[in-house]
């Protein structure tokens, strides 16, 4: 289904990208079936459009932030 939906450079860029990161390529790889299944595409895919979509599927992942709270001990109180 990813052959007929792209062309052979986006192709081979999505397997580069499945061998440097396959957690960016399973992301990737399920968008892409999302628009071929839901109609979404009009023409095949470029090698342009994977460097687009990777770069938004990353900028979503790096919005994660964490905080950590500390737990007062008896030491840090002020006498």
């Amino acid at each position: 289904m990813l052959k007929a939906a792209m062309s052979p450079e986006a192709l081979e860029r999505l397997y580069r990208i499945q061998v440097v990161k396959p957690q960016n390529f399973e992301m990737l790889k399920g968008h892409i079936l999302k628009q071929v299944q839901g109609g979404a595409l009009r023409e095949k895919i470029s090698e342009g459009q994977v460097i687009s979509m990777l770069e938004m599927l990353s900028e979503k992942k790096q919005e994660t932030t964490i905080t950590f709270k500390r737990r007062k001990s008896s030491s840090d109180e002020d006498d």
